[in-house]
């Protein structure tokens, strides 16, 4: 953004926005970048709401998704392959969550090779004391796009992940 007479003014395109001089050659170049810049300030929000209650984006995550359980917990691997961000070193995430009595730890009444993490009260009530504060970082970086562009947006990012073809579409 730019300040002329006092107005912010908004950049054009990503090129004008990193104060690149030429046009990218690339469209998908573009679009990456678009992608990594944009990922990079919603994550970066979000980490400052996270960081405000003592928790680093992994860990949050790996709350998020035993959150979505029932209480059997799951055992760590199942966490780990959920993840959004992958983190080689779930024992140490999972340690910082029991420390911060977020999370228990027990051994599988099946298989005692395996350990199932559950949400705790605290895991719980710190989920809902988020809740809201994490919708406002949504809101404020998407609400403005309306429903019809927030939901062609998540299909084409879905789609950019999995691909229904090996062609590319037309686009006439």
């Amino acid at each position: 953004m730019s300040i002329i007479s006092g107005v912010i003014q908004r950049p054009g395109n990503l090129a004008e926005e990193i104060g690149r001089r030429t046009p990218f050659e690339r469209l998908d170049e573009e679009v990456f970048l678009n992608l990594l810049m944009t990922r990079e300030r919603v994550a970066m929000a979000l980490a400052e709401v996270y960081r405000e209650r003592g928790l680093s984006p992994p860990q949050y995550n790996v709350l998020r998704i035993l959150m979505a359980q029932d209480t059997e917990g799951l055992p760590m691997q199942r966490i780990a392959e959920r993840m959004i961000t992958r983190d080689s070193d779930m024992t140490r995430l999972v340690d910082a969550l029991e420390s911060q009595r977020h999370v228990e730890r027990r051994r599988d009444q099946q298989d005692r090779r395996v350990t199932r993490v559950t949400l705790t009260a605290s895991g719980r009530r710190l989920m809902r004391e988020l809740e809201q504060p994490v919708i406002d970082v949504y809101q404020e970086y998407f609400a403005h796009l309306g429903q019809a562009k927030l939901s062609l947006l998540n299909q084409l990012l879905f789609e950019v992940r999995h691909p229904k073809s090996g062609e590319p579409e037309s686009d006439g």
